[in-house]
C-alpha cells in the first residue's frame, strides 16, 4: 500500500514531511513554491515521491518538467476540451 498526502500550502510542508508519506501531492502550488517544497523534501533525506496538481497548464507543465522526476495531474486537458454533442438514432422500418 502507498500513502499519498495532499497539502495546499508551504505552511503544511514540514508536518507533511514528518508524516513520511510515500507520495506528497502539492495542490495549486506556484512553480516557485514547488521548487521550495522539492528542495525541503530532498534535504529531509526521506524518500518521498512528489506529485503536482491544480492549475497545471501546458505552460506550467513545461516549467515543471525542468524540476526533475515529479508526477503531474493535469485536469486542464479535460476541462478545456471542446466537444461536439452527437447522437445516433436507430429507426426500424
Amino acid at each position: 500500500r502507498k500513502v499519498e498526502l495532499e497539502i495546499d500550502g508551504l505552511f503544511q510542508l514540514e508536518e507533511a514531511i514528518e508524516s513520511k508519506p510515500d507520495i506528497l501531492l502539492l495542490d495549486n502550488f506556484s512553480v516557485e513554491d514547488t521548487i521550495t517544497a522539492i528542495e525541503k523534501i530532498k534535504s529531509s533525506g526521506i524518500p518521498i515521491r512528489i506529485e503536482c496538481s491544480g492549475g497545471i497548464t501546458p505552460e506550467k507543465l513545461g516549467e515543471l518538467s525542468k524540476l526533475g522526476n515529479i508526477g503531474v495531474s493535469m485536469g486542464y486537458i479535460t476541462h478545456t476540451t471542446r466537444f461536439m454533442d452527437l447522437s445516433l438514432e436507430i429507426i426500424s422500418k
